[in-house]
């Protein structure tokens, strides 16, 4: 029997009217006082707390320890009997508002914003302090429900770099560079292809005052994010130098390729509705209003650090919360513990991390995910040269994606041992989705779609470069629409790079996933079995490092110091600070018995993609090769069983509307794939689901007339950035 507690949180919160804060007859003033009396219950049975629906603002996260816990038997549950969110932003104060009208203010602003731009003097210290710190991964602003965009050029994608005037020396390689700083600047000087909205010479001027101008974007590599502070602005010939030294260099990407960049804190560069900028030296806010701005405009900046965080609680249950407006730190948190089970809302528009899960056996499901800076980390469990032990966390049923938040590629990342991401729904996203390290994770009937359109190379789902990664499960997955952008290095569905090994690649679909749909560089002791590849390039797509011998000559060079111990190059002394020495050879590790076999050969063959276990791949209408091998791989040290060529419209349900269940019965040589169970399930935790055949089929015709990939195109310059962006975020949240 359950014992009733019924609650409305407060404490934290501004509660509207008609909230009530009662257990039983008593009422409480905080939910810290309602937990503490909680506490003094006996956990002989279950306890719920009924939270009225409302929206609360809070300053700080609402925090469970040890002593708030149930037990296995007696779990207590928090839960929502209406719509609950939690709001961490605060509200800023419109006294002062007024439009732009003095000359010198105007003078500052891009033709297109005179007359429409208002400025909003800030007193508030918190406030001050928040915006004083605004970047795109720090700040957000909202105008009623709708999320704002810090200013920056261009508005969608990044601009080029036309010329390099002078060279950078770029830092990946050095073992102790010496940055550049404001006073003697190390950075390259370049020129841009675009015009901006405003001028270079309110480039220069803004600098000049604020010193706060900033670029980011793919400035040194086609897969590596970053950014730069700028130095200066030539105000007759747009020459812009760089502080500090970027870590590959712009030389290459500059010549060679496409050195890609977006700049920010910029004020002439509003020049569209729902764009601001924060002036420190003022202490203003300049915003091209989306609506008309009343006096019962709310108008808001993301603050404080989370909503819900469990630290060694255990045995919690918290159902149908919903959270936004936080700008550090991470929305729901669970922090050691075991079996806490959050469940079933909504995480949007915050600059902080949405989830993080640790512990063991702790659960996070049901929610709908957007417009954040970082998804997820799943973590937990053990992996050392005496122990492997699974966590057994979970993330399961929830929409990731992003609609109106850019300039941020949000992702959800695995390590540890045994977790468990599964059943989710992850698009528009312009980077990798998935990264996962360390061992015995099943990561499965996951959809994923509409992925890395601004990254050269990489994929979807993403590993490397660790020799002792196995146990990993990829299975039941359905990939799709993973379109290499022209002209860039070529994307993959998922990518197994730098010798990652051990990894077991199980009964996924690929539909159009890039170049090398499966793309493994340089991988051992990988199981590849019963995939299915669609109207791809490659299906299995195994290669070798290009320069994997001078990887094995630089062993003695880490050995002896004269390269940085611990790089990722580093692979043998990585692999043997997880496992011990030769640790391949002994408990725990030797239940990986492929382990032992490849690391026990030489140097030689550990760097060559070796005893990996390759069959039953179905494939059709793949323009280059279902499967491949790199001609220097000996054959008898890769072998493709069971490869056959597959007619979809006879074996599958309906190809137009991606719908890949069988037709009729399963055959024996039929991967045993659950189609219908894959992506986003109606459950008790998840009420409604987005129509799978309508969104697939609106995502199979968006991209009809594009190869997902075309490795001989080249990058056009003038429409990148309209061809490549599709916010399917936006398309799925309509239907």
């Amino acid at each position: 029997m359950k014992t009733p507690l019924f609650l409305i949180l407060s404490a934290l919160t501004l509660i509207p009217a008609e909230g009530r804060f009662r257990v039983g007859p008593e009422v409480f003033p905080s939910l810290e006082a309602a937990r503490d009396h909680v506490r003094s219950l006996p956990k002989t049975s279950p306890i719920e707390v009924l939270v009225d629906g409302g929206n609360y603002q809070i300053d700080r996260p609402i925090t469970f320890g040890p002593q708030d816990s149930g037990t296995s038997d007696a779990p207590i549950t928090y839960r929502a009997t209406g719509p609950v969110t939690f709001g961490g932003s605060q509200a800023l104060s419109l006294e002062g508002l007024s439009l732009v009208k003095e000359e010198s203010e105007l003078a500052r602003l891009s033709e297109e914003a005179r007359g429409k731009v208002v400025r909003l003097p800030i007193r508030d210290e918190v406030a001050i302090r928040t915006l004083q710190k605004a970047s795109p991964t720090s700040c957000l602003l909202t105008q009623g429900e709708e999320l704002l965009h810090l200013s920056r050029f261009p508005n969608v994608g990044f601009a080029h770099a036309k010329e390099l005037l002078e060279a950078d020396e770029g830092t990946r390689f050095q073992k102790n560079p010496v940055m550049g700083t404001w006073d003697e600047p190390k950075g390259a000087l370049i020129t841009l292809r675009e015009k901006p909205a405003g001028s270079f010479s309110q480039w220069a001027k803004e600098l000049e005052e604020s010193r706060k101008v900033m670029t980011y974007g793919y400035l040194s590599a086609q897969w590596y994010r970053s950014q730069l502070q700028v130095r200066s602005v030539d105000p007759a010939t747009g020459a812009i130098r760089f502080v500090r030294q970027s870590r590959y260099g712009l030389d290459e990407m500059v010549h060679k390729f496409q050195s890609r960049q977006a700049y920010y804190h910029l004020l002439c560069e509003i020049d569209e509705p729902g764009e601001w900028y924060y002036d420190s030296s003022s202490k203003a806010l300049y915003l091209w209003p989306v609506d008309e701005i009343s006096p019962e405009t709310r108008l808001a900046i993301s603050a404080g650090s989370g909503f819900l965080h469990l630290e060694n609680a255990s045995h919690l249950r918290f159902l149908g919360f919903s959270a936004q407006g936080f700008a550090s730190g991470h929305i729901v948190k669970i922090a050691g513990g075991t079996d806490n089970l959050v469940a079933g809302g909504k995480l949007f528009n915050s600059t902080a991390s949405a989830i993080s899960v640790n512990g063991q056996n702790n659960t996070v499901t049901g929610y709908d995910v957007f417009d954040v800076t970082r998804f997820v980390s799943l973590s937990g469990g053990v992996a050392s040269p005496t122990e492997i032990t699974p966590a057994g966390n979970e993330v399961s049923n929830c929409h990731f994606y992003l609609d109106a938040l850019n300039g941020v590629s949000p992702a959800a990342g695995i390590s540890g041992v045994g977790n468990v991401f599964r059943n989710n729904l992850m698009h528009n996203i312009p980077g990798q989705a998935i990264v996962f390290r360390g061992n015995d994770h099943l990561i499965e009937r996951n959809e994923l779609f509409n992925i890395g359109f601004e990254e050269g190379d990489g994929a979807t789902i993403y590993s490397g470069a660790e020799f002792w990664g196995y146990g990993v499960q990829l299975k039941h997955n359905f990939l799709h629409h993973i379109m290499s952008t022209d002209g860039l290095m070529t994307r993959s569905g998922i990518m197994l790079d730098d010798h990652q090994s051990g990894t077991e690649v199980i009964e996924n679909i690929f539909y159009k996933t890039g170049h090398g749909s499966l793309a493994i560089n340089g991988g051992t002791g990988l199981k590849v079995y019963g995939n299915i590849f669609l109207h791809g390039n490659y299906g299995v797509w195994v290669r070798i490092i290009g320069d994997w011998k001078g990887r094995v000559k630089n062993l003695a060079r880490f050995d002896s110091g004269e390269l940085k111990r611990g790089d990722k190059h580093d692979y043998i002394w990585r692999c043997e600070q997880v496992v011990g020495k030769e640790g391949w050879n002994q408990e725990p590790w030797i239940k990986y018995p492929t382990f032992a076999k490849v690391m026990n050969q030489p140097n030689e063959w550990r760097f060559l993609p070796i005893e990996n276990d390759v069959r039953g791949t179905l494939g059709h209408g793949m323009r280059n090769q279902l499967t491949y091998r790199h001609p220097q791989i000996p054959e008898d040290r890769l072998q493709f069983h069971d490869t056959r060529e597959i007619e979809p419209r006879e074996i599958f349900a309906d190809v137009d509307e991606l719908d890949f269940s069988y037709r009729g019965e399963r055959e024996d040589w039929m991967p045993a794939i659950p189609f219908a169970e894959i992506g986003l399930v109606a459950d008790q935790y998840r009420h409604a689901v987005p129509d799978k055949s309508k969104y697939r089929k609106l995502v199979k015709e968006r991209f009809e007339e594009r190869p997902s990939s075309e490795p001989r195109a080249k990058y056009d310059f003038d429409h990148v950035n309209e061809t490549i962006y599709w916010n399917s975020g936006s398309v799925l949240k309509k239907l």
